[in-house]
């Protein structure tokens, strides 16, 4: 395999740093949204009074080419889920560290503790804005743990061992060595904790198919 894919966005963003320029001058931070109406405010007065750097913005864009080639190997596809899970982990990772925002996840999803039903209500203006609760972060922190976890347990060969253990040393033996078959009836595999584990593996690659087109930043 090889691939090379180039950045996404050129630099030229007149729009996007004035946005940010208004945030910080008005002291308006996007991450903890201290003041949803205000942020608001600076948005609309953007798309308002900034058309005319939006519009440049966008002719750039237009003329921009994003550069992409892939090259797949026939072996690249023998273990097509492992040479993806390779690929996909430290991408979850970086987005995870580096994301400015969070997907909307449904309640079914998460513990109750992290359901909206949890979080503290709403204020009259947060609702007037189309604020969500305050649990719509660590919905989503948590979901992208889950799907990182079980992408770890994929690249990791050994990740299944954790529920083997070798024969009993105690348990007599009829000869020096011990056979392929009586090693196997003799060794001891927790049942009850592989399928916890593996429960949870698979959720987490559910939650990856669900909220795969969210995996943006």
């Amino acid at each position: 395999m090889k691939v090379y894919i180039g950045p996404y966005h050129h630099w030229f963003q007149p729009y996007r740093w004035a946005k940010k320029l208004l945030r910080w001058w008005n002291k308006v931070e996007i991450a903890d949204r201290i003041n949803l109406a205000e942020y608001e405010n600076i948005d609309r007065f953007a798309r308002k009074n900034l058309r005319w750097l939006r519009a440049i913005e966008d002719w750039v864009d237009a003329r921009y080419t994003r550069k992409i080639q892939i090259r797949i190997d026939e072996y690249d596809t023998w273990s097509m889920d492992n040479t993806l899970s390779g690929i996909i982990l430290p991408m979850l990772k970086q987005l995870k560290q580096t994301k400015h925002g969070s997907a909307m996840v449904d309640d079914d999803d998460v513990p109750d503790e992290l359901k909206s039903t949890s979080a503290e209500p709403l204020t009259e203006a947060q609702k007037a804005t189309g604020y969500t609760d305050n649990n719509v972060h660590k919905r989503w922190d948590w979901v992208m743990g889950e799907m990182i976890w079980a992408f770890e347990q994929i690249v990791d060969d050994e990740s299944e061992s954790q529920f083997h253990s070798d024969a009993d040393p105690t348990e007599p033996r009829n000869e020096p060595g011990l056979e392929l078959e009586e090693a196997m009836r003799r060794s001891k595999f927790d049942v009850d904790g592989y399928k916890t584990w593996y429960a949870r593996k698979n959720r987490g690659l559910t939650l990856f198919g669900k909220y795969f087109e969210a995996l943006w930043d």
